[in-house]
């Protein structure tokens, strides 16, 4: 259902692991490790995404510390960059 799908989502975003999350959402053991597995679900399709979600606020920061010239951060964007590059001809 939706509800648990957005605690799915919510969860995956704190870094909860697939085990975590069937036990605090009452799922049986193994079960949403297979729904994930299969690419065209909504669990997989909404676990990847708090994934993604998660690095928003990280990517945030390496971001702002890039424009603030730490070379550090430089490199990583540049790093995401060329992956984003790479992954945008397939």
């Amino acid at each position: 259902n939706e509800d648990q799908l957005n605690q799915l989502e919510s969860l995956a975003s704190l870094k909860f692991t697939i085990s975590e999350i069937e036990l605090m959402l009452h799922i049986p053991p193994g079960a949403l490790r297979r729904s994930i597995a299969n690419e065209e679900s909504l669990e997989h399709q909404r676990y990847i995404a708090g994934k993604l979600i998660s690095q928003l606020t990280y990517r945030q920061s390496v971001q702002k510390a890039a424009n603030n010239g730490e070379d550090w951060a430089i490199k990583i964007m540049e790093d995401w960059g060329m992956k984003q590059n790479e992954e945008d001809m397939m």
